[in-house]
């Protein structure tokens, strides 16, 4: 506290932005050439071995979260993304729920919490230099058990150098 009765220095907040017909969707499964995406986890997995999260390493990506640099994400199959050296405790799942408090939310990004099943496209993540861009895509998701009409497709870019984020949305359509 200040001498005034004030918290000392506030912290930065995002903005909600609508970007719908201003950034395209971006599917890191279907980027062509090097960039193309890596599928982080799939429907191939059995469930008693399927991750809870995945660690993607950020090697050179000049990115911060509220003023923290990241070097690591971890990429939750139930669509969100939480930062750190380590992760999400396997015994507590991060499952969705309230979100309590003032700070930052579990330190995370949740463009859609639920819980969510991978088919085979599964979780994509690419990064490239050339433009300075980590996107995360839940391509094809379905609500938990899958159900045939269910698919959900949406994406996280993270933009290097500006700390922009941006939540996009593809096909969203569950039955």
């Amino acid at each position: 506290m200040t001498d005034e009765g004030v918290c000392a220095d506030p912290i930065e907040r995002y903005d909600a932005v609508d970007v719908t017909g201003v950034e395209p969707f971006v599917d890191a499964c279907n980027i062509p050439g090097d960039a193309r995406g890596v599928i982080l986890m799939g429907a191939n997995e059995s469930e008693a071995m399927a991750p809870e999260a995945v660690l993607a390493a950020l090697p050179d990506f000049d990115f911060a979260y509220y003023g923290e640099t990241i070097e690591n994400l971890w990429v939750g199959d139930n669509g969100y993304v939480t930062f750190g050296a380590t992760a999400p405790d396997a015994t507590e799942p991060v499952q969705p729920g309230n979100l309590e408090g003032t700070g930052v939310p579990l330190g995370a990004l949740i463009p859609f919490w639920e819980r969510l099943e991978t088919r085979d496209t599964g979780v994509c993540v690419t990064y490239s230099d050339a433009t300075d861009r980590v996107v995360i895509t839940w391509k094809d998701a379905c609500f938990s058990p899958c159900g045939s009409a269910d698919h959900l497709t949406f994406s996280v870019v993270l933009e290097g150098g500006s700390d922009r984020v941006l939540f996009l949305y593809d096909e969203m359509r569950g039955g």
